[in-house]
């Protein structure tokens, strides 16, 4: 049986994040080039998430105890560990992006557009599974 607050939880964190990548990736050529237009601060960006990700991972070790033997346990812990990857992969990008928007490091475009291709399919995993979790919901 899936626990309301862990599901209110994960819920919260999904939005932050969404509300993280959209400011970042607000526009379509955003996702082309990060450092048109208007200045970010990926450091605030990458620290909101950051302690998002802390509580992320605390669920899914909660999760973790609860053992896989329902279905919907076992989905909303896949969901949570796909969920985990992007968030992970998401706050890599940021990171970049601070180091080479304050001269500290290089980040090509070659390098970008790869952390994007591999971001985007962790997106997919995670959303696919979201439709899975979403379908248990509204079954209990």
């Amino acid at each position: 049986m899936l626990e309301p607050k862990d599901v209110e939880l994960a819920g919260g964190i999904l939005n932050q994040y969404c509300a993280i990548e959209k400011e970042l990736f607000r526009f379509k050529w955003k996702r082309l080039i990060p450092f048109a237009g208007e200045h970010i601060d990926f450091a605030q960006l990458h620290d909101i998430l950051a302690e998002d990700y802390s509580r992320l991972l605390e669920l899914i070790e909660r999760r973790k105890v609860l053992g896989l033997k329902e279905r919907d346990n076992a989905i909303f812990f896949h969901y949570l560990v796909a969920l985990e990857a992007a968030v992970c992969k998401f706050l890599e990008i940021l990171q970049k992006l601070y180091l080479k928007s304050d001269n500290h490091e290089d980040y090509s475009a070659r390098e970008y557009k790869s952390d994007l291709h591999e971001y985007d399919k962790l997106v997919s995993e995670y959303s696919a599974l979201g439709q899975d979790l979403n379908e248990c919901l509204t079954h209990q």
